[in-house]
C-alpha cells in the first residue's frame, strides 16, 4: 500500500508539471503514468495474493507448494551431516530455522553444500513446507510438536524418515510421501492430524505407534508390507487400509487383524478396503 501511495503521488506530480509546463509532453507524461500506475497495480495485487496464501495455508494446494520460490537460505541453521562427520564432504543438515515465512521451501543447496538431512526444525512459524530431493534423511523428532504445520511434500529423494519425526504437529494433515522412502520410524505420525496417506512401495513395514491416536485415518499401501507393529495404531479412530486382495501387505494387515479387537483401543482393528 506504501508503494502504491507513492505511486499516486508521483502521478499528481506529474500533474502538476504539466498544468505549468509544456503541453506537447501531456500525451506522454498521461501514458506514463497510466503505465506506472497499472504497474503499481500489479505489484500490490501480487503482494496480496502472496500475503493471503500465506495467512490461508489450508488453501494451498500440493502443486502450488511445489512451485512456490525456494526460502532464503540465509534464515536456515546448518551444521555438517552426520554422514559428512564420517567422510562424506559437502553435506549440511539443518538443525534450526529463523526467518518470518510460513510456507517454506528449502534450498536443496546452502552456500554451495548440499542440504543431505533435516536434523532438527521443530517451529511454530512454518504451516507448509517443502522438503528437496537432496533430503536423504529426516531425523528423529525433527519436526515433533510444530504445533502449526499443516502441510508437508517431499520431493524424490527422501529414504527414511526417523522416530517421532512428525509426533505431536496436531493440525499436520497433509504428507506426500514420494516413491524414494524405504521407512518410517516408531511414532513417525502419531498424535497428527492426517485423515489419508499413501505408503510408497519400497516400505515394508508399519512400525509400532506410526499411526498412534489418529482419527478417520484413511491409509494406502502397496503389495510389500511385511509386518504391521502390534501397536502402530494404537487408539487410533475409524483407520480404513486401502490394499490389494492377495499380496503380501493383506497377508500382513489380517495377521494384525487376528490380534485387534473393538474392545481393545490398543489394538484396534482395521476396516478393509480391497484395490
Amino acid at each position: 500500500m506504501k508503494k502504491f501511495l507513492s505511486v499516486i503521488t508521483v502521478i499528481m506530480i506529474s500533474v502538476s508539471l504539466i498544468a505549468c509546463g509544456d503541453k506537447s509532453k501531456e500525451t506522454d507524461i498521461n501514458a506514463n503514468s497510466d503505465s506506472t500506475l497499472v504497474q503499481a497495480e500489479e505489484t500490490i495485487l501480487q503482494e496480496d495474493t502472496v500475503s493471503e496464501v500465506n495467512n490461508n495455508v489450508s488453501d494451498l494446494t500440493e502443486d502450488v507448494l511445489r512451485s512456490y520460490p525456494e526460502t532464503d537460505a540465509s534464515y536456515f541453521i546448518t551444521t555438517p551431516s552426520r554422514e559428512s562427520m564420517h567422510g562424506v564432504e559437502g553435506e549440511i543438515a539443518i538443525i534450526g530455522y529463523e526467518g518470518p515465512d510460513s510456507i517454506v521451501v528449502i534450498p536443496e543447496e546452502i552456500d554451495g553444500k548440499r542440504v543431505a538431512a533435516i536434523e532438527y526444525l521443530a517451529t511454530e512459524n512454518i504451516t507448509a513446507l517443502s522438503i528437496p530431493g537432496s533430503v536423504m534423511r529426516v531425523c528423529e523428532d525433527a519436526f515433533m510438536s510444530s504445533y502449526n504445520l499443516k502441510l508437508v511434500v517431499f520431493e524424490e529423494g527422501i529414504t527414511s524418515i526417523g522416530n517421532g519425526a512428525f509426533l505431536a504437529c496436531r493440525q499436520l494433515e497433509t504428507v506426500i510421501l514420494p516413491e524414494t522412502l524405504e521407512s518410517i520410524g516408531a511414532t513417525a505420525f502419531a498424535s497428527t492430524a492426517i485423515t489419508q496417506i499413501t505408503l510408497p512401495s519400497q516400505i515394508t513395514e508399519i512400525p509400532q505407534y506410526a499411526f498412534s491416536s489418529l482419527n478417520d485415518l484413511t491409509i494406502t499401501v502397496e503389495d510389500n508390507i511385511e509386518s504391521v507393529g502390534t501397536f502402530a495404531f494404537h487408539e487410533s479412530n475409524h483407520v480404513t487400509i486401502i490394499v490389494k486382495e492377495g499380496s503380501k501387505s493383506m497377508e500382513a494387515i489380517e495377521k494384525y487383524n487376528q490380534e485387534a479387537s473393538p474392545d481393545n483401543k490398543e489394538i484396534p482393528p482395521l476396516n478393509i478396503q480391497k484395490k
